[in-house]
């Protein structure tokens, strides 16, 4: 046993000493493979977990000593030293080897070398090597011969390095001896079970080259040659099933093999991809995002594509009423309507609909999806991947009347009238996104008798649906239902249970059920609007803040007050108040810093007031 670790200095570590010769050794894991002779006819096994350490875990006596051994897997290959016989032996237990084949090998040989399920035996008494197929250790069988006057052979990769005496090293192929052409395909299942004519489709592939790709749209009757460049390329023979085939082209050095693959084809019509609202309006629109027909590419040749139509069902029965019982027309000044020559129209005032059925709910078109529908828009074909239209509603959803549906389709148009392509319907709804302005001039009147007088101005949006009046007992009180009193379109409310130590909010709400942010009363007057009742320690605003916020409190009469503020720890981080204040209502600003005026980090503080017998802490 020698320490290679420095190559440059090899170093001793151990020895073994047993009987006989040991010609050869092989080394698997933690065990070594000794071939024996003499005093020892056999294979030993040696335990080298331990390389300081070496000792025997099992033996296996043969009928002659072995000059030579190989192991791969469980077993291993041991040429005997007459040179006329292999003895396959199993390992798979290297503490109880067993024999389990001997072939006798047509020449005396006396070098062995193993790779995959072939055994290559050379010899220094016969002129060729030998390979025998030992994929059944059990049995193994000649497998041919080569070279002349061949001296060693060395394995890597897939090829043997062959020494022979008249002509130096020959290098020779040793995998892939054969292919059977019949199997060289990758073949898929099919991709698109949706039964849509596939014009156009491209595929991207991670591949290490030998790979020739073809796309069917006919189930394999008609294949296409692909490069697999991410280009969209137009299938020669459009059809409803496509799958794809990959030829694998073996060479030496290089075994075809794809780690990623992605296909993605168009279809003849211009699929809808998404519908979605339009943020921060006020409702009424949808953006359509369509993806491009097949047929839209400027080497287009067949089909060339001149635009696309985009329709909405109608909903409305009694529109819907109104169309089915219109007379029906056959000339219109649109491209995309005069293509359906053998489609139903109908006209109401200005607006014209394709009928998808009758009035019996039959279809009225062979090409239209169900329903009645109207042209919303029509979008010139410019060869982009996908078109992004603006389209109207018919109505808002809202959280009072819950989802309302707007059902589009699209249809592709070429340079050919009658020919043209319906897309499958999609839905998308709308929304009013913003609430409206937040009401203007509150102002709150607190008369001697208990009664709160209300005033503000009416509200600018075009959408205002009423007012919200909300109240409760701290200026800095939360609006919700628990606070609702009132709701009206009028800019006036008396309320009769009001009066001193009540507070007031107002809001407007829309028709989209949205509501503005509360307005606060711009002015309170009455004979008890400035003198507290009772101590109170308000909620601070803002809260969260950045970088100041204020804290509100009451005080029914003069005071000694202190006011603190506390970490999470409970230490005192700074004082804001410790003297006497007058009766009133009183405000103090916190800029988030400590006594010293250092910045204080983010988090959670308290505050605490103490005023003649009134404590309270938030």
């Amino acid at each position: 046993m020698i320490d290679i670790s420095d190559p440059t200095t090899p170093v001793y570590v151990s020895d073994y000493d047993s009987p006989g010769n040991a010609n050869d050794v092989a080394v698997a894991g933690n065990f070594a493979y000794v071939a024996k002779d003499y005093s020892f006819d056999g294979l030993e096994v040696m335990d080298i977990s331990d390389p300081a350490n070496p000792m025997l875990a099992g033996s296996i006596e043969t009928v002659d000593g072995l000059y030579g051994v190989k192991v791969s897997g469980n077993f291993a290959f041991c040429v005997d030293d007459t040179g006329y016989s292999m003895v396959t032996i199993d390992i798979s237990d290297p503490t109880n080897p067993l024999p389990i084949s001997t072939y006798l090998t047509p020449v005396r040989a006396n070098h062995i070398q193993i790779a995959g399920d072939r055994v290559y035996l050379t010899s220094d008494f016969s002129p060729e090597m030998y390979i025998i197929d030992v994929s059944d250790p059990a049995n193994p069988v000649y497998a041919g011969s080569y070279g002349y006057n061949v001296v060693d052979v060395a394995i890597s990769g897939n090829h043997a390095f062959v020494t022979q005496t008249s002509s130096g090293l020959d290098i020779i192929q040793i995998s892939a001896a054969g292919i059977d052409a019949n199997r060289r395909y990758s073949r898929s299942l099919e991709l698109d079970a949706a039964g849509y004519t596939i014009p156009r489709a491209r595929i991207n592939s991670a591949e290490n080259g030998g790979m020739s790709w073809e796309l069917s749209a006919d189930s394999g009757l008609n294949w296409t040659d692909i490069v697999a460049d991410g280009t969209l390329q137009r299938i020669a023979e459009p059809g409803t099933d496509l799958i794809w085939r990959a030829l694998h082209t073996w060479s030496p050095g290089l075994n075809p093999a794809v780690t990623d693959l992605t296909i993605e084809w168009l279809n003849d019509f211009a699929p809808i991809s998404s519908i979605a609202d339009v943020p921060d309006d006020q409702g009424g629109w949808v953006r359509m995002t369509s993806t491009r027909s097949g047929y839209d590419f400027a080497d287009e040749l067949e089909w060339p594509v001149t635009g696309y139509g985009i329709y909405r069902r109608v909903d409305s029965a009694s529109l819907r009423e109104a169309i089915l019982n219109a007379p029906e027309i056959s000339a219109v000044n649109s491209a995309p309507l005069n293509s359906f020559d053998y489609a139903i129209l109908r006209q109401v005032g200005d607006r014209v609909f394709v009928l998808g059925e009758d009035a019996e709910g039959e279809r009225a078109s062979s090409e239209f999806p169900p329903g009645i529908w109207e042209l919303t828009q029509f979008n010139p074909a410019v060869q982009h991947d996908s078109y992004l239209s603006l389209l109207p509603t018919v109505a808002d959803s809202t959280a009072q009347n819950g989802i309302h549906w707007s059902v589009f389709m699209t249809t592709t148009h070429t340079t050919t009238p009658s020919v043209w392509f319906a897309s499958q319907p999609d839905s998308g709804y709308s929304m009013d996104n913003l609430a409206p302005g937040v009401p203007s001039a509150f102002v709150v009147d607190h008369d001697p008798y208990g009664i709160s007088n209300l005033s503000w101005d009416e509200s600018a949006d075009e959408d205002f649906q009423y007012f919200r009046v909300y109240r409760g007992e701290s200026e800095d009180f939360e609006i919700g239902p628990e606070a609702l009193v009132h709701e009206t379109v009028e800019t006036v409310w008396i309320d009769s249970e009001g009066g001193q130590g009540f507070f007031y909010k107002v809001t407007a709400l829309d028709y989209a059920g949205n509501e503005s942010d509360p307005a606060e009363p711009d002015e309170v007057t009455g004979s008890d609007s400035t003198t507290p009742r009772v101590f109170a320690l308000h909620q601070n605003s803002p809260n969260p803040f950045n970088p100041s916020t204020v804290i509100r409190f009451d005080l029914p009469r003069a005071s000694l007050v202190k006011l603190e503020i506390f970490d999470v720890n409970g230490r005192c981080v700074t004082t804001l108040l410790d003297e006497t204040l007058d009766t009133g209502r009183h405000s103090v600003s916190w800029n988030g810093r400590s006594e010293r005026g250092h910045p204080l980090s983010s988090g959670l503080y308290f505050y605490s007031l103490k005023a003649a017998d009134f404590s309270e802490n938030r």
